[in-house]
């Protein structure tokens, strides 16, 4: 099967699902790991969830090269704020710093 896609929206190419929960003393986070375009599947085993730290994860849906290229300036921001700071970045500081790279183009 041969399919043209340069046509296509870049909006045809978003999706996926992550869902995190809280619990007493736990936490939970899942996503699919289904890569795709619309009903065509290209891939099942396409990484949406990432360690920032060994107690931080995050996940990242959308657009394949976004994921990618977000979760590369994530641990590379990670890696620069333990070597400036001499310590693990907190759960805290993690969420300011995505909040903060998620809004430095605007």
């Amino acid at each position: 099967m041969h399919a043209d896609y340069a046509g296509q929206s870049i909006m045809e190419y978003n999706g996926g699902a992550i869902i995190a929960m809280k619990g007493k003393g736990c936490v939970a986070i899942a996503a699919d790991r289904r890569f795709g375009v619309q009903a065509l599947t290209l891939s099942t085993d396409f990484q949406k969830l990432f360690p920032a730290t060994d107690k931080i994860y995050f996940g990242l849906a959308g657009l394949a090269t976004d994921v990618q290229t977000l979760s590369e300036k994530f641990r590379m921001k990670v890696d620069m704020y333990h070597l400036r700071e001499e310590r693990e970045i907190s759960p805290k500081t993690f969420a300011h710093m995505v909040s903060s790279t998620l809004y430095e183009k605007r």
